[in-house]
């Protein structure tokens, strides 16, 4: 489409003919973005409750770094300088486990975060490589984070999955 598009400016041809197309059962669905209060209760809501404080930290990083919910997945400890407070994005999690593959070229990438967030990140509560893990210690997997995130949302009322954080 981009490239047709790119045509009809440079005059090569008329007009794009995938306006014509009509795609079934697509229907385009604004994106949700919160405030940061909202932001803030959400993670009050995930912090106090039982069933989903372990979703807590993940949904902190995401929405301070911006990360992708599979670069979250993957971090590792070792990509985290609390001195300077800067993470480096070097992997993600994908359905088949850890991967050094991400997802463009310019994904693999330091940001820097506020001291407030790091030292929460980096409590850990586990022995494992990795930031993010379950309680037994094991990196989440994509679905079953999913899956927790979803009832979490549920729960709180609002249609939110870890790409609203990204986006907001």
């Amino acid at each position: 489409n981009t490239v047709l598009n790119c045509a009809v400016k440079n005059k090569l041809i008329r007009e794009n003919p995938n306006n014509n197309c009509i795609v079934k059962g697509y229907q385009c669905i604004d994106k949700l973005y919160l405030s940061p209060q909202e932001i803030t209760k959400f993670l009050n809501f995930l912090k106090n409750h039982t069933a989903y404080s372990c979703l807590y930290k993940h949904i902190l990083f995401i929405a301070y770094s911006g990360c992708r919910k599979g670069e979250m997945l993957g971090l590792k400890k070792s990509c985290i300088d609390v001195n300077s407070c800067v993470v480096t994005i070097q992997g993600q999690i994908t359905t088949n486990g850890f991967s050094n593959m991400l997802k463009t070229k310019s994904s693999n990438r330091k940001i820097k975060l506020p001291k407030s967030v790091i030292d929460i990140i980096v409590d850990y509560d586990n022995n494992s490589e990795f930031c993010f893990t379950m309680n037994n210690g094991n990196p989440f997997e994509s679905y079953s984070f999913n899956d927790i995130m979803r009832r979490a949302a549920k729960e709180y009322g609002l249609p939110i999955t870890a790409k609203v954080f990204r986006n907001s």
